[in-house]
C-alpha cells in the first residue's frame, strides 16, 4: 500500500514540500530475550568479532556495551544502505551513556564498527568478560533481542532539520499557521508525522530539539542512520530516544568512520 497521509486544509498548500521529503526507512521492531547467534542483528547481548580485533574500549580502557548489531543481509535492501556486511554500536557504562554534549562525534565513549565481510565459521568465541554495567538503556544488557525489519516510508516531520530546509523561504509562514492560539495543527503533526520508532534511515525524532542546528554540523551529518526508542525493554533516561547520524554520500560509500551520536529525553 502507497504510503499517504490526508492533511488538514489549513496544510494542504505545504503537501507538496512534505511529499518532497518522502524518503523509505527500515522499520526495526525488537524483540527482547530471544536466541539470537553471534553474526545476526540484535540489540544488546554480546557481539561478533572477527578474529584480530580487539574488544572496544572506551578513552579510559573500560569496556563498551554492544547497543546494536546490523547483519545488512537481513536487512531489506534500500539503495543508500549497505547490501552485506556488519554494523556494530557501542556505547559506554556512564550516566550518559557515552555521550560527550560537547563533542558528539568524538568516538570515546562510544564506537561504530563495520565490518564489510563476515566469517560465520571463524570468530572469537572467548569474548572478554564483563562487568554488570551500572548505566544501561536495556532492562538486560547482556540479553540479546531479536531484530525484525521491513520496509516503511515517512515525511520529514517538525523536529528533524531536514523539514526545515525543505521549507525553506516558507518556514515562516508555516510556522504562523501551525502554531496558532489553539495549537490544533501542530498537535496534528506531532500525532501523524512524529518520525518516532526504531529505524535505520528516514527521519530522525527528538524529545528536546535536533542538535544539528548549525548548518556545517547539519551537513556534515544529514542523514539518519539508527534511531531506537524507549520500547520493549529498553529506556533512554526518561523515555527518552537515541540518534546515530552521518553523511549521506559517506553512507552510500559504507564509509562509517565519521558519526554523530545524540540521544534526549524528557
Amino acid at each position: 500500500m502507497k504510503f499517504r497521509i490526508n492533511f488538514p486544509v489549513e496544510l494542504q498548500p505545504f503537501q507538496p514540500i512534505f511529499e518532497s521529503t518522502r524518503k523509505k526507512f527500515i522499520k526495526i521492531i525488537n524483540r527482547p530475550n530471544q536466541e539470537v547467534a553471534p553474526w545476526q542483528s540484535k540489540f544488546a547481548g554480546m557481539p561478533f568479532l572477527p578474529k584480530g580485533i580487539d574488544y572496544p574500549k572506551d578513552s579510559k580502557g573500560r569496556y563498551l556495551y554492544l547497543l546494536a548489531q546490523i547483519n545488512f543481509e537481513e536487512v531489506p535492501q534500500l539503495d543508500y544502505l549497505p547490501h552485506k556486511g556488519l554494523l556494530q554500536f557501542y556505547i559506554a557504562d556512564d550516566g550518559l551513556y557515552g555521550l560527550d554534549l560537547d563533542n558528539s562525534s568524538e568516538q570515546q565513549g562510544f564506537r561504530v564498527l563495520f565490518f564489510p565481510e563476515i566469517d560465520k565459521n571463524d570468530f572469537q568465541r572467548d569474548l572478554p568478560e564483563l562487568p554488570e554495567p551500572e548505566n544501561s538503556p536495556f532492562d538486560n544488557p547482556f540479553q540479546a533481542h531479536r531484530l525484525e525489519f521491513s520496509i516503511e516510508e515517512e515525511y520529514a516531520s517538525c523536529s528533524d532539520l531536514n523539514l526545515q530546509y525543505a521549507l525553506g523561504d516558507r518556514l515562516q509562514e508555516f510556522e504562523d499557521i501551525i502554531y496558532q492560539d489553539d495549537y490544533r495543527l501542530a498537535d496534528w503533526l506531532a500525532d501523524n508525522l512524529s518520525n518516532w520508532g526504531n529505524k535505520l534511515g528516514g527521519y530522525a525524532a527528538f524529545v528536546q530539539e535536533d542538535p544539528r542546528f548549525e548548518e556545517s554540523i547539519f551537513k556534515r551529518f544529514d542523514t539518519l542512520l539508527l534511531q531506537i526508542g524507549s520500547t520493549n525493554g529498553i529506556m533512554w533516561g526518561d523515555m527518552g530516544i537515541a540518534n546515530f547520524f552521518i553523511n549521506g554520500e559517506k553512507l552510500k560509500k559504507a564509509d562509517f568512520s565519521d558519526i554523530m551520536y545524540n540521544w534526549d529525553c524528557g
